[in-house]
């Protein structure tokens, strides 16, 4: 075992003790000496007396500073030279340093992370909204909404439908919007946009075959095609992978690679349970797979590879409005305006999640944000009109800015701002809160 530094140092200052005890002897001796030569010689030798009276005093003052040298030297030996004078600063800036940090740190961070961040979740402190008066000539507000989600500013494009007079009406940011002249008068329900076509489609009809409308040119102009049914389509989408649009509607369905020509899967019979509204449709890139949703029927959900064959799944009963897919989380979601579960989820479009809402609310769409991994539903009632969710599990509610009976929403990966409208004349803007 080694011997401790406090022993050292004990050992150390008992020799300093005696050494000095020793010189005090011999300097008070040298004294004595030379008291005694004086006294004695009547003519000393003066030489003799001042080396005699000089080393008596060196002795004495040497063995004075041995005694004191804990006193003296401790000020002084604060320094790297000398390894056991390294205790004194050991002891004092060693204990000061960390009780400062103690303190104010370890009690700062418990507080600054509890109640802000907790609290977050709750939608007013996710997205902010802001309404926009769109008060043009027309019997209703906005019913869809697509966007070519364009980078330029100068080429961004949202299209916005709806019934009565004027019913398609134009937008490069969303907020102001203008109306677009010489378009048949038809209601229409739903449009799409194929990036890879370069082409908007909208659909609906008033019960005659001309039921689809196209533009080349980001909304200018619109060209009426026919389709093998007159009825009522719904809604369409646009397939990249299939390269081909897909529209349903009440019992039917039919598509197209060029929005031109348009090709109908047979009528989707009773008998297979097929024969219902069809509200909503979307495509899964991942699945490879459309999936349609209804608002009737014994089976609400159906799903294709292709658009042409069927199948029926089961699912939560209610009146399905709206699906969309998110990519980042793999699963489809619907939203629906009656039922106790107004909301379900699906990884593979057969095996449903049910989901109880905050609020009862008529839910008429739901879309995804890839940059804020958000989904967004918007509702035609309700205290709160929004809801807003990261899984499609737990939703929050928000309240809108105004009233508006909501009827759309989709997201804007080129503004990175939701837009939504409605059957008044407004839209809303949801935009993440700073």
């Amino acid at each position: 075992m080694g011997v401790s530094f406090k022993e050292t140092k004990d050992s150390m200052e008992t020799k300093d003790k005696v050494l000095a005890s020793l010189l005090l002897v011999f300097g008070l001796g040298c004294g004595v000496f030379v008291a005694d030569y004086y006294r004695c010689k009547r003519r000393p030798n003066k030489t003799l007396l001042f080396v005699g009276v000089i080393t008596s005093l060196v002795l004495i003052v040497v063995s004075i500073l041995f005694f004191n040298k804990n006193f003296y030297l401790g000020k002084l030996s604060n320094t790297p030279s000398g390894a056991p004078t390294v205790a004194a600063p050991v002891a004092a800036p060693v204990a000061a340093p960390v009780a400062a940090p103690v303190a104010a740190p370890v009690e700062a961070p418990v507080e600054a992370p509890v109640a802000a961040p907790v609290e977050a979740p709750v939608a007013t402190d996710i997205l902010k909204w802001v309404s926009s008066d769109i008060s043009i000539q027309g019997n209703y507000g906005i019913l869809s909404i697509a966007t070519n989600d364009a980078i330029d500013i100068n080429e961004n494009t949202f299209i916005g439908i709806r019934g009565g007079l004027n019913p398609i009406m134009k937008s490069s940011d969303g907020v102001n919007w203008g109306i677009v002249q010489d378009v048949n008068f038809s209601f229409w329900k739903s449009v799409a946009w194929s990036k890879d076509l370069g082409i908007f489609c909208v659909v609906g009809g008033d019960w005659t075959t001309n039921n689809v409308i196209i533009s080349r040119d980001r909304g200018e102009t619109w060209l009426v095609q026919t389709t093998p049914t007159n009825k009522i389509l719904n809604s369409v989408t646009w397939s990249p992978d299939k390269g081909r649009f897909l529209a349903v509607g009440n019992s039917v369905c039919t598509w197209s690679s060029d929005g031109v020509n348009w090709n109908s899967s047979e009528e989707l019979t009773t008998a297979e349970g097929k024969a219902n509204n069809w509200q909503s449709v979307t495509w899964s890139p991942k699945l490879g797979l459309f999936c349609a949703v209804s608002t009737n029927g014994s089976f609400r959900v159906m799903t294709s590879p292709n658009g042409v064959e069927w199948t029926i799944q089961t699912s939560t009963t209610g009146e399905w409005n709206s699906i969309t897919w998110s990519p980042q989380l793999g699963i489809f979601c619907a939203v629906a305006n009656t039922g106790t579960h107004r909301v379900m989820i699906s990884q593979d479009g057969e095996n449903w999640i049910s989901i109880v809402t905050p609020e009862a609310n008529n839910w008429k769409s739901v879309a995804w944000s890839p940059e804020l991994s958000l989904f967004v539903a918007v509702s035609e009632d309700g205290v709160n009109r929004i809801m807003v969710s990261s899984d499609g599990k737990d939703w929050k509610t928000q309240a809108a800015p105004i009233d508006n009976r909501w009827t759309s929403v989709i997201w804007s990966s080129a503004l990175d701002k939701f837009v939504a409208g409605g059957k008044e004349n407004n839209v809303m803007i949801g935009e993440l809160a700073a």
